[in-house]
């Protein structure tokens, strides 16, 4: 029997490189006629091996638009076409609920839902926990943040890695992370430590922290963790409470090429997709029947796991933007 390791990168392998996929295709895939409009929130590491493997089992052609959370759901809720949305915070689409058309994946059952219930509005994909990053070389260990407290500390004034909300979903579940564990006033706290510095991109906190331009930034477990393997730079620390996001996909409502969308859909769930998700990604599969082999803390275990306040994405955007223009 191979060894499930050694399966697992024998598989991440075949999908990056193109040359062999997940399993066998059919023998007659649908014409590449057929288009797919995804919009998708995801870096290309990400979307670009699942939107290539299914292309290659299906024929069907994908388009692709990507860009910030927030930014992509505002692009469907101005009515540019898109079948698909890919990628981002599932609380994210509770404000954009009159563009999501409700669809079940063929296979929901497989999915596991302990860290919230079901909603067939959107289907989930991995799950992704919060966490802090520091610069080691600039930055001591017995220093760093260790709680969400430390990062209204005045000694990390202008310090902070952190990147605009309104482009940024991770900002926003960040902020409400905030929100959760203490009041409405912490994001204007947590602004004034900023010092007028707000990143660009989710993508730039690893930057700014690794070059030192910002000493502590709070980001992904999976961005952390992918950083990490090249960046001698950058060191992760799981935080005094844990929150997990957690990502999906919808159907767009009116999606022109409906059937395809919930093709993708469906294929983002599937054994293999999820397979390759928990295996080369450092990502948490939502599957039941998926051996995480990464070596990642069990969130099943993690004795500070946090659920969610109620989210508000409108009230969080709204206290941003009154700290912006109060500090400036």
């Amino acid at each position: 029997m191979i060894n499930p390791k050694i399966l697992a990168c024998i598989l991440s392998f075949s999908l990056l490189s193109g040359c062999t996929h997940f399993t066998k295709h059919d023998a007659n895939p649908i014409p590449p006629t057929n288009r797919l409009i995804v919009f998708t929130s995801h870096k290309s590491e990400v979307y670009a091996p699942i939107i290539k493997e299914f292309e290659l089992r299906t024929g069907i052609s994908v388009e692709v638009q990507a860009g910030g959370t927030t930014e992509m759901l505002e692009k469907i809720k101005n009515g540019e076409d898109a079948d698909v949305m890919f990628g981002g915070d599932v609380q994210n689409y509770t404000y954009y609920q009159d563009y999501i058309e409700p669809y079940t994946a063929s296979e929901s059952s497989s999915l596991d839902f302990r860290y919230l219930e079901h909603h067939d509005s959107y289907t989930l994909f991995s799950q992704l926990p919060l966490v802090f990053i520091y610069n080691n070389k600039l930055v001591n260990n017995q220093r760093a943040p260790q709680k969400w407290s430390d990062f209204c500390d005045e000694s990390w004034k202008g310090k902070i890695s952190f990147a605009d909300p309104h482009t940024s979903g991770t900002s926003i579940s960040i902020l409400n992370a905030f929100m959760t564990l203490n009041d409405p006033t912490y994001i204007d706290k947590f602004y004034q430590q900023l010092d007028g510095h707000v990143a660009s991109g989710s993508g730039e906190v690893i930057r700014e922290v690794s070059t030192g331009t910002r000493l502590i930034g709070i980001t992904l477990e999976e961005t952390a963790k992918k950083a990490m393997l090249t960046d001698s730079n950058i060191t992760m620390v799981y935080p005094d409470y844990l929150f997990v996001i957690s990502d999906g996909s919808f159907l767009v409502k009116n999606a022109k090429n409906k059937d395809n969308a919930q093709k993708f859909i469906d294929f983002t769930i599937s054994k293999d997709a999820q397979q390759f998700l928990s295996s080369a990604m450092y990502r948490r599969s939502v599957r039941q029947d998926i051996n995480q082999l990464t070596a990642l803390t069990d969130l099943a275990d993690y004795q500070n796991l946090v659920p969610w306040s109620n989210f508000r994405q409108e009230e969080i955007l709204q206290l941003w933007d009154i700290s912006t223009k109060i500090n400036k």
